[in-house]
């Protein structure tokens, strides 16, 4: 499992870079990283920019990892914003894992750039 995460402290949120291989346990990986990283500095926000390597997940995969993901405690407190860099990944499979965890009850959003990600963190209403 290799992937890389870069942390950036912004006010409102942590702004999460992930680099590495597009494979379930990466993002298992790096998923289960962001919950540590923001339990421990008490984050509400996270933006999880992903730019992942390799074919985009088969819907049964990505269903997987959201559903098992979802059972985290801390992933119900925090506000998620994410943005996949990758263009060669089809939006509708980002669509799809954001449907999966909100039906979860996941507070999490899709965008296509890092400013309306950022921005849609920072509004007090959701």
């Amino acid at each position: 499992m290799s992937y890389q995460l870069r942390v950036q402290e912004t006010p409102g949120y942590v702004h999460i870079l992930v680099t590495g291989a597009n494979t379930p346990e990466v993002v298992r990986g790096y998923l289960r990283e962001v919950l540590e990283i923001c339990a421990r500095g008490r984050c509400t926000g996270a933006l999880i920019e992903e730019n992942l390597t390799g074919p985009g997940m088969n819907l049964a995969q990505i269903y997987n990892i959201v559903s098992q993901g979802s059972g985290s405690r801390l992933a119900h407190l925090l506000k998620i914003a994410f943005v996949n860099d990758n263009t060669a990944h089809p939006v509708a499979s980002v669509k799809f894992a954001e449907t999966v965890a909100r039906n979860r009850g996941i507070n999490v959003r899709a965008f296509s750039e890092v400013v309306q990600a950022g921005a849609w963190l920072c509004e007090e209403k959701d």
